[in-house]
């Protein structure tokens, strides 16, 4: 008797539901616009260097470091905690009061953000411009704290695609505003106001649509805010502890030295940084499979944690030695001939690729099984070596200091992570793919080292920029044929580890 499956094969997969479509058109579509925001944003990187020069980077960046610190205390794990709790309002009456409290809350903390701002103006032992700069920006707590707690809204509704295209706009007003400052030849001050309308655009874009939705008010409800502090304060101080490990050593370099070092430092991390974005976009892919699987069916959970490993693997290894054999160009064509000095720190730098990767990996398989709490002590752990390595060392060596103690505090966080996810649940990835891509790595390094050795000197910009491109091609589709050859991945598993849905769109 034939299968009437067989028989009827269409019947063999389900029509697509319109949630599933759903979710996988917000995932691609807030990837492409995060990774299109992320080219605006090394574009930007890229003028605000050659406007500003080494010292000037260097004071622009422990103006926004400043300012990222005032919004981790201000944070306070309200973003997290809304989304979950509107996700649990029963109707819309009461997310608009969950909602319209937050906003109230989101008012108080950023005017105090802004009154710490003033303190600091007074109390921190900076240059004019770098105290009026932090006073200045602090306004933007306001725009920039308030539009994320919005997020929760879209979250909830599977449309968080359009806050994507909300920062997506922000970042297109702030390359803008700078182009502007640099053609003019404005000052650290003007191009600093560029961060401020992009957090306005923001916030104005995501205001507008959120209402559209829920028409929800300013709200001071002090006995709903003490039970939604009550939640969110743990994730807050999570918040905090992060930043103390990847962002603080930029002010520790700005007290123990100059604003010189700090640019010096920051043309390389920036680099870094905005290459961090990938990984988080590639595992936040991935985690509604892990959380379904990893205690279900463990063969499947091992099958699709692997394959990401894999993934990881080979995406990370292919940057790490791509910078290491590139840097130079690199540094020249993003930060300019002024920053020939932050080629060693971004070679340094390089290597916390490797642990950034590996780290949300761990981090979000950890997450997937319901650790997540047990990922503070590690972050605790690194800020402390952070921290106290920052302040042994850099009196000694300066901006080198910091880009090697990144590095090391990355790989620690990669390595407390598997330890964690291993004694929680007996799992660690096949490494055969990291092998694999180590080795296509080390050739792809010896290749652009070789070409670089036979090209010659470049006569103009242009056949710089020729020469560095044929280097990229050349030496990316040496090491996607290795990777191919060694079978450490292909299509089929890539395609194993994607929703169903998403890949079929």
């Amino acid at each position: 008797m034939k299968n009437k499956t067989s028989q009827n094969p269409s019947r063999s997969i389900p029509p697509a539901s319109p949630l599933a479509n759903q979710v996988a058109f917000n995932s691609l579509f807030s990837s492409i616009t995060k990774i299109s925001g992320t080219v605006l944003s090394i574009i930007a990187l890229g003028i605000v260097n050659r406007a500003l020069g080494t010292e000037g980077v260097g004071k622009y960046n422990t103006i926004l470091t400043l300012f990222y610190m005032l919004t981790a205390f201000g944070d306070l794990g309200l973003n997290a905690i809304t989304a979950r709790e509107i996700s649990k309002a029963k109707s819309i009456k009461e997310e608009k009061t969950i909602i319209s409290t937050v906003i109230g809350l989101r008012f108080i903390t950023s005017t105090l953000l802004v009154l710490a701002a003033l303190l600091m103006y007074f109390l921190l032992n900076y240059d004019e411009n770098i105290r009026k700069g932090i006073l200045i920006i602090s306004l933007g707590t306001y725009f920039a704290l308030t539009y994320q707690v919005l997020t929760g809204i879209f979250q909830k509704r599977l449309t968080a695609y359009k806050v994507s295209i909300a920062e997506f706009f922000g970042r297109i007003v702030n390359l803008s505003w700078i182009i502007v400052c640099w053609k003019y030849n404005l000052s650290l001050l003007w191009v600093l106001q560029g961060m401020m309308l992009s957090w306005f655009t923001i916030f104005v874009i995501v205001l507008s649509l959120s209402r559209r939705v829920i028409k929800f008010n300013f709200k001071i409800d002090l006995d709903k805010s003490k039970k939604l502090l009550k939640l969110s304060l743990p994730i807050g101080l999570s918040t905090v502890i992060t930043f103390l490990y990847f962002r603080a050593d930029t002010l520790v370099l700005s007290w123990l030295k100059d604003m010189h070092a700090v640019g010096i430092h920051s043309a390389a991390y920036k680099i870094v940084e905005n290459l961090t974005y990938f990984p988080a976009m590639f595992m936040g892919l991935i985690l509604p499979l892990l959380s379904k699987y990893i205690y279900r069916e463990k063969v499947k959970f091992k099958k699709i944690a692997n394959r990401a490993f894999d993934a990881i693997s080979i995406v990370s290894m292919g940057i790490l030695f791509g910078i290491l054999a590139l840097a130079s160009e690199i540094i020249a064509i993003i930060a300019g001939n002024e920053f020939t000095s932050s080629i060693l720190p971004l070679k340094l730098l390089s290597v916390a690729i490797l642990g950034i990767f590996f780290g949300q990996y761990f981090n979000m398989v950890l997450i997937a099984a319901n650790q997540q709490r047990k990922l503070l002590k590690i972050f605790i752990i690194a800020a402390v070596f952070n921290l106290t390595s920052n302040f042994i060392f850099i009196p000694h060596y300066s901006y080198l200091a910091t880009a090697t103690i990144s590095s090391l505090t990355e790989i620690l966080v990669a390595l407390l992570g598997s330890i964690l996810l291993y004694k929680n649940t007996k799992y660690l990835p096949s490494f055969k793919a990291f092998f694999k891509s180590l080795l296509a790595g080390l050739i792809m390094f010896f290749e652009l080292m070789i070409l670089s050795k036979f090209l010659p000197p470049a006569d103009s910009k242009l056949i710089f920029l020729a020469f560095t491109g044929f280097k990229i091609l050349t030496g990316g589709l040496t090491y996607l044929i290795i990777v191919y050859a060694l079978k450490a991945f292909n299509k089929k598993d890539f395609e194993s580890i994607l929703p169903k849905r998403l890949k079929k769109l």
